[in-house]
């Protein structure tokens, strides 16, 4: 069998490059790089000529990839990106810690992923924890992490899916909005109290007009009204009594358990799109993110 070094460039050369594509510019990938610009176009020159073909098109102040510098970019950041964790996951087992970052849609509330986290990381006091909490989808997001929560699907075949529960959604309000409105348990009532609104693509199933709907109410949105596009402070307001929200069961139990809010009546309707793990095929699936995921399965 030939030996890699025959096939493969150097890796200051996929570096370079890499950083050059990312950033479309050589003196920022010289930046990042801290190394001269000089050093870092004759590494991606070099690149060029090892494979015979050319990957970027110069201009005055940036470059462009050619069709095969855009092959090439698929298949080598990626490729940088797994052998970069595997050296880290290499390097953990020399020491007492290891790393796991989460991705969550502002959608999943932390009272969802917080505590069961800290339940399931009991038995791992030297894991750290990076939580990355998002309203950018996670498909769209440029983010590196080992698992991502989303409720719904992603528009992309670069993640491997699992699919973790529905639930259900109903309205939830603090106990003085509700002692101070009592009727505030049907649809039909609802509809004529403050609603707090969250606004985020594709969050259709926690749009009141749509719940309202559900029950043939017709509802016209008010000009002023409260707008949220993250989801826990919306909840926040809700507990400070500033109207009625749609709760999702999974990310405001705790919140119930706890009394800072209570259920406006009891019609509840099922989410349409589940919550989902998603792990990125471009990053070395690691055996911590796989046994959570399969925990919270476990659970659900």
């Amino acid at each position: 069998m030939a030996s890699l070094r025959n096939h493969i460039p150097a890796m200051g050369q996929l570096v370079a490059f890499e950083a050059s594509a990312r950033l479309g510019n050589f003196t920022h990938a010289a930046a990042e790089l801290c190394v001269s610009q000089a050093a870092v176009s004759r590494q991606v020159r070099e690149l060029e000529a090892r494979l015979g073909v050319q990957l970027f098109t110069r201009h005055r102040y940036d470059v462009c990839l050619t069709d095969a510098g855009r092959q090439f970019e698929a298949a080598v950041r990626p490729s940088l990106w797994r052998l970069a964790d595997a050296v880290q996951d290499v390097g953990e087992y020399g020491t007492n810690g290891s790393s796991l970052t989460i991705y969550s849609d502002l959608s999943i509330d932390v009272s969802y992923l917080l505590p069961r986290l800290r339940e399931f990381l009991a038995p791992h006091p030297d894991v750290q924890l990076n939580l990355i909490s998002s309203g950018v989808p996670i498909e769209q997001t440029t983010a590196r992490f080992h698992v991502g929560f989303q409720i719904g699907p992603v528009q992309s075949d670069k993640f491997d899916t699992v699919a973790l529960s529905d639930g259900t959604i109903f309205a939830v309000c603090s106990p003085d909005f509700l002692v101070h409105n009592p009727d505030a348990v049907t649809p039909q009532s609802m509809a004529k109290m403050p609603l707090l609104f969250f606004e985020q693509p594709g969050r259709t199933w926690l749009d009141w007009d749509g719940f309202l709907s559900q029950f043939n109410v017709k509802y016209k949105l008010p000009k002023k009204r409260l707008t949220f596009t993250s989801y826990p402070s919306l909840l926040h307001a809700a507990e400070n009594g500033d109207g009625l929200a749609l709760g999702w069961d999974l990310s405001v139990s705790s919140r119930l358990d706890a009394g800072t809010l209570v259920r406006a009546g009891k019609i509840a309707l099922p989410v349409l799109d589940n919550l989902n793990a998603y792990f990125p095929r471009a990053v070395q699936r690691k055996s911590l993110a796989v046994d959570f995921v399969n925990w919270l399965h476990s659970q659900s």
